[in-house]
């Protein structure tokens, strides 16, 4: 008789970093600063209806892929600058 079917396939677990110990291993820029708070303003006066530009978030939930994610990356950058023309 089977007496449980939990942790049959772990092999070993690892913790992971901290949040804390990634923002201390990777600080933020004052460039990455700036345009996050620039993106959060546009988008706040898009919701608001103060500003009439369309607003689509897009994207992975995760990156496994470092190179696809790139491709994908620069698909987007394309699209942003000539948004009727497909990348």
């Amino acid at each position: 008789m089977l007496k449980t079917t939990d942790d049959l396939r772990i092999n070993s677990i690892t913790e992971l970093t901290t949040p804390i110990e990634v923002m201390r291993q990777h600080p933020r820029t004052d460039a990455a600063t700036r345009t996050v708070i620039s993106a959060r303003h546009d988008l706040h006066n898009i919701l608001a209806g103060n500003d009439d530009r369309l607003s689509v978030i897009v994207g992975p939930c995760s990156i496994h892929d470092t190179g696809a994610a790139m491709d994908y990356a620069q698909r987007l950058v394309a699209l942003r600058r000539n948004p009727w023309r497909p990348a």
